[in-house]
Parts: C-alpha cells; sequence; structure tokens
C-alpha cells in the first residue's frame, strides 16, 4: 500500500516539482511520495537497483539517487522477465495512472518501464558515459554490485556478473533514454 502510493504521489509530481521548483504542492506530494516510499523500503528492503548505485557512488563519486535514476529503467526490465514481477509492474503502471485496460500483465509492465524512461528524459538523467564513467570500470563495479548481498537476496530475478554487466552497459550508453 505505501510502496503504490508513494509510486503515484511521485510519478505524477516529480517533473512538475523538477521543471517548477517553487510548486508548494508538487513538493508536498514529493515530500509524502518520498516518506511512503521510505515506509515501503523500510519493510521490503531494497534490490538490484541499489545493489548497482552503490559501488556506482562508492568508486565514481555519483550522487545515490542519481546512481539509482540511471539503472532504474534497465533493472525494471532485466526484473520483467518474471511473470511475478509483470503484475507488480502491471500493479505500478496503474498506481501511475496509466491505462492498462485490456492489457496483459506482461504489457502493463512494458508500459510502467517506459513511462520511467520517459521521465528520465524529462529530468535529463544522463548515461553513464556522460557522468564520467569509463567503460573500463565496469567490471569492478558489476563484482562489487553482487557483494551487495542484503540488496542482492531480494532482488527478484537472481542476477550473475554477465546480467549486471548488460545492464550497466545499458546504463552507460543510455540505451532507450534519449536526452532532447
Amino acid at each position: 500500500m505505501n510502496a503504490l502510493k508513494a509510486v503515484e504521489l511521485i510519478f505524477n509530481n516529480l517533473e512538475k516539482a523538477y521543471i517548477e521548483g517553487g510548486n508548494i504542492e508538487a513538493r508536498s506530494n514529493m515530500l509524502l511520495g518520498s516518506m511512503l516510499a521510505g515506509y515501503a523500503f523500510n519493510s521490503a528492503l531494497l534490490g538490484l537497483v541499489h545493489a548497482i548505485a552503490h559501488p556506482l557512488s562508492a568508486h565514481c563519486g555519483l550522487p545515490h539517487g542519481v546512481a539509482n535514476a540511471c539503472g532504474l529503467p534497465y533493472v525494471m526490465e532485466y526484473n520483467a522477465q518474471d511473470p511475478v514481477v509483470q503484475k507488480k509492474y502491471n500493479e505500478i503502471a496503474q498506481a501511475m495512472g496509466l491505462n492498462t485496460e485490456n492489457l496483459s500483465e506482461a504489457e502493463g509492465s512494458k508500459k510502467a518501464i517506459e513511462a520511467v524512461k520517459k521521465l528520465a528524459v524529462a529530468l535529463e538523467i544522463p548515461s553513464l558515459d556522460k557522468l564520467g564513467i569509463k567503460r573500463e570500470q565496469l567490471n569492478l563495479l558489476a563484482e562489487e554490485t553482487l557483494e551487495e548481498e542484503v540488496s542482492m537476496m531480494t532482488t527478484p530475478v537472481d542476477a550473475t556478473k554477465d546480467d549486471v554487466l548488460k545492464i550497466l552497459e545499458k546504463a552507460f550508453i543510455g540505451e532507450g533514454v534519449k536526452i532532447k
């Protein structure tokens, strides 16, 4: 309940709060959404996107939120291979206010992922390459991701080093997320 309400509030207010920094309603909704998200992940813990973000922050100096934002759409794509995750992402699409009527859970899941990619463009989330990360660093980052035991144990789809490298490569080039 907390997670889905957080998704609703954040998805529907983040871009507005970013563009209109003085918009008190959007910022208040972001504050409430962030708090609810904190409640949710305090209970459910975190997953692969955070496991990737920790070494990005530690080794490359990226702010934690930016590191998460860079990887989120690609981790969502990776996890969406699981039908249980597709069902949850379909619920996320609905919480975002997206029309999933007459769609399969897999199609609704894709809709949520595409919405996150569009939001990344609107928020000008850069690729890892644009942030100064070197391709040569990806191997170490993948290795250290797998050492993030707490986050990795709650990842719905087990990931290998090769899987993490593929996700990092997508984040490196900004695959499917093009900044204007």
